[in-house]
């Protein structure tokens, strides 16, 4: 690795993001990056979290109608966990980051995915007889569309055009999540707002997706997603009722050590996450010293 410290390469590359710049450095080297920058990632979203809540409480905005948080006090612990952990990260980064990097079996299924979503969310109506044979058609469209386009004018493309792509993609990674709200429509231009937290993720996932490999961005979408759930899940494991509001007034010795250890677990990771934080500032800080001395 060169001498710029981490924050800097990962500012730098957002103010022109780059084709096909995979870090040639080892698993080792890769995960640590890994861990110093989902460390500010998620700093970020927790932070754009608070401000939001603020603001909804200010003018007085409830958004606690939708689809995510009816799941998840519909269903059981083993289903949202594969649903929320292995399923959606899964899907999420086929269709969303696996076509950063091209190739014409990556460009098919990220596109077949994205259609996927499509029809799901504006409930597009096709009778499920059609279904193969539309999918056999886009496939063999986009496979013979893209050989005669021709491998090398597809890669000069993604090279010349790749920081409208990378941000297309986070994008359309935050729009779709827009639809977890019932009454999305009624709201549309509070969109933004809502989907901060998936637009940030967004955004490093490709970072991760780009210069780490594709692994690393399932692997990160499945983490933030487990430990976004984790204290919903200790809660539901303790028995505690979600919805019920006199709920905590009615905890057993044994549910109330759990909430102690359920905040001091968050307190320890909190902790952890902005001590990484502070040693990226240092660092970023100290080069730049360095840089103009």
């Amino acid at each position: 690795m060169n001498k710029k410290s981490l924050l800097y390469k990962f500012f730098s590359f957002l103010r022109s993001p780059k084709y096909n710049q995979v870090e040639n450095i080892n698993l080792g080297q890769k995960i640590i990056i890994n861990i110093r920058l989902f460390a500010p990632m998620y700093l970020l979203v927790v932070f754009s979290g608070v401000m939001l809540s603020i603001l909804f409480s200010i003018i007085n905005f409830q958004n606690g109608d939708s689809f995510a948080i009816e799941f998840f006090l519909n269903e059981s612990i083993i289903t949202i966990i594969l649903a929320a952990v292995i399923i959606a990260p899964l899907s999420e980064e086929l269709a969303f980051r696996l076509g950063l990097k091209y190739s014409i079996p990556r460009f098919i299924i990220s596109s077949l995915l994205i259609f996927s979503f499509a029809k799901s969310l504006f409930s597009i109506n096709i009778s499920e007889t059609l279904i193969p044979f539309l999918v056999i058609f886009i496939v063999a469209f986009e496979y013979f569309a893209l050989r005669i386009i021709g491998n090398s004018k597809m890669q000069d493309f993604y090279k010349n055009y790749f920081y409208i792509i990378f941000y297309l993609s986070a994008l359309a990674f935050g729009f779709i999540h827009s639809f977890n709200y019932k009454n999305i429509a009624d709201i549309w231009f509070l969109a933004p707002l809502l989907v901060m937290p998936q637009l940030i993720v967004g955004i490093f996932f490709g970072y991760f997706r780009v210069k780490l490999g594709f692994i690393f961005s399932i692997a990160n979408h499945a983490f933030y997603n487990f430990m976004t759930l984790s204290p919903l899940l200790v809660l539901s494991i303790l028995g505690i009722d979600l919805v019920d509001p006199n709920a905590l007034d009615q905890l057993s010795n044994t549910q109330n050590l759990g909430l102690v250890a359920l905040l001091l677990m968050s307190l320890a990771v909190l902790f952890t996450i902005i001590l990484i934080n502070l040693y990226n500032l240092i660092e970023l800080f100290n080069k730049d010293k360095l840089a103009s001395a």
